[in-house]
């Protein structure tokens, strides 16, 4: 109302301007038309005067006079007429000049008039054009009260919801702090926990130590105690070589050989030669594996199958078949009862090897599949994609029992010895650690590689990860610390594929993996020394390599679907 008010006011002031502004010439006009009322008047005067004055003499004046004296008295009339009639034309002359005067300056007034009215019919429709104005203008402030209203009854509105989300923050600012304290708190807790856990892990790899201290005196003595009872047995030529030729010789190679060690299961011997060439897969080979308890091998191509063969005379053994896609990893139970196959038809197959059937199709992946790994039990398979997916099966019954979100790409997995835990290599350089029964990340190493990690895989004391990545070098984990222990490197050695695949040896004394020229590097997995560099096998990047395991040789498939026994 407050600003209505203003306008109306503001209005009634510009009329009073312009009324005084147009007053003097309507003053004007009005004492113009008074003029020439009294200027008509006065001609009208004139007028009557000069019709009187041409009508002759004056009314009442005497023609003749007495008798007696005729002559005299029309003689005086005569110059008196004559005398009075040059007086009239005069007279007449001044008044018809003086109304010709009068006419000129009523005609100027006439022309002054018709000025003056044009100028007040101007004057008036600018007022209507005004008065138009200020009915738009009281419109106008019609529509803004209306707006200003609905305005203010809005403002009482946000003022109402300003005030309940004032409300609300301050309950999730006192929310806030109350989780910032419980947070705190966890940290403390969780701090406390893992210096604990650090130290009962620092006191286990004590005792640790201690324990392989004496089993390493153990072995000791009872190397000794053989060497001197076969000396005792050669003495007295009781010898009995008869079926036992071929371990004997494989022994006798490990004790002799610089690089070897005890396994529990026979001794490690680092290959030297190449035994075997066979052309695996017609197509590209991608992934090779010994079975656990015997002397057969697995791989996988992109001729959509996997083969499987006699790794001591290369003889192909069967293959096994249902892909639409490249086969991207083979991998055997722990028993060795069945092998399992992933691949890029985003299905995982796991066929009986005796039967060679299908057991289980596992599908559910929505890209192609680079990696899958069996639990130690054999109860259950974890698989990973290009979906950014892992998934647990429970092998039972065939179906998904766990989906876990990943971060990047998945190109590897590997489960740890008590399938609690299992490692996935990533496109993106992170390795990460997932506990098998909740889901959840344990650890995440960020920036394990500067580029995609190639391959994971738990040490066989499942106290180191290995991992290969494209940054051309391999590197160990501490799984306890998660920090770096070694790194694996040598010059001319290069990773050539985003599935490259390395491997331990099985006491975990040595490391293999195969290089994007061609050769097989092993180091010596304490010292991150090179110990050798096997050549002349392959003549394209290799793919992958395992290790026998009663540690006596080394497979390695290339990318061509060349396949080589290493001895």
């Amino acid at each position: 109302m407050a600003s209505l008010t203003a306008v109306v006011g503001l209005l009634q002031e510009r009329d009073a301007r312009q009324s005084a502004r147009w007053a003097p010439l309507i003053h004007r006009h009005s004492v113009l038309v008074a003029q020439m009322e009294r200027m008509r008047t006065r001609n009208a005067q004139l007028e009557h005067m000069l019709r009187n004055a041409g009508s002759g003499s004056p009314a009442g004046t005497p023609s003749g006079g007495m008798g007696g004296g005729g002559a005299s008295s029309g003689s005086a009339t005569g110059g008196l007429n004559g005398s009075s009639s040059a007086g009239d034309a005069m007279a007449v002359a001044q008044l018809q000049a003086k109304a010709n005067e009068l006419n000129a300056e009523l005609n100027d007034r006439y022309k002054e008039l018709l000025n003056t009215q044009q100028a007040l019919r101007a004057a008036e429709e600018g007022l209507a054009g005004k008065e138009s104005e200020l009915e738009a203008a009281k419109a106008r402030i019609c529509e803004l009260e209306a707006q200003l209203e609905r305005m203010a009854r809005e403002k009482e509105t946000s003022d109402v919801t300003s005030m309940a989300l004032g409300d609300e923050l301050r309950l999730l600012q006192m929310e806030l702090i109350r989780v910032e304290e419980a947070n705190s708190k966890l940290k403390e807790e969780n701090e406390e926990l893992v210096s604990r856990w650090l130290q009962k892990a620092a006191e286990d790899a004590e005792k640790l130590n201690e324990a392989n201290m004496f089993y390493q005196s153990m072995v000791s003595q009872r190397e000794s105690l053989e060497l001197q009872a076969a000396a005792v047995s050669n003495v007295t030529g009781t010898v009995d070589m008869s079926g036992s030729g071929e371990s004997l010789l494989d022994a006798m190679a490990g004790a002799s050989s610089s690089s070897g060690a005890y396994s529990g299961s026979g001794f490690v011997v680092v290959p030297t030669r190449a035994r075997r060439t066979v052309a695996a897969h017609g197509g590209e080979g991608h992934s090779v594996g010994y079975a656990p308890n015997s002397d057969m091998l697995a791989t996988g191509g992109s001729d959509k199958a996997i083969k499987l063969f006699d790794a001591r005379s290369g003889e192909h053994q069967f293959s096994l078949r249902g892909y639409s896609a490249a086969v991207y990893c083979t991998r055997f139970s722990p028993t060795g009862e069945f092998v399992l196959g992933a691949s890029a038809d985003e299905s995982i197959r796991v066929f009986d090897v005796a039967t060679q059937r299908p057991r289980h199709t596992l599908t559910g992946h929505t890209a192609k599949i680079y990696a899958a790994d069996f639990s130690t039990d054999g109860s259950l398979a974890v698989s990973g994609s290009h979906d950014r997916t892992l998934k647990v099966w429970d092998l039972a019954r065939g179906y998904c029992s766990r989906t876990i979100m990943c971060y990047s790409s998945c190109n590897d997995v590997s489960v740890s010895i008590d399938s609690g835990v299992v490692a996935s290599g990533h496109h993106n350089g992170t390795v990460a650690f997932w506990d098998t029964r909740s889901g959840d990340v344990s650890h995440m190493i960020k920036g394990a590689a500067s580029k995609q990690v190639t391959c994971v895989e738990y040490s066989p004391d499942g106290d180191s990860l290995l991992i290969n990545s494209r940054d051309n070098c391999l590197t160990l984990f501490d799984t306890r610390t998660h920090q770096v222990a070694m790194t694996y490197e040598a010059q001319g050695f290069s990773t050539g594929l985003n599935y490259a695949r390395a491997t331990f040896s099985p006491d975990g004394a040595f490391v293999a993996a195969g290089s994007a020229s061609g050769e097989v590097y092993v180091w010596n997995a304490a010292s991150g020394a090179l110990t050798t560099v096997l050549e002349g096998g392959h003549t394209a990047a290799v793919a992958c390599v395992a290790w026998r395991p009663s540690g006596r040789s080394l497979a390695s498939l290339s990318r061509d679907g060349g396949l080589v026994v290493w001895e």
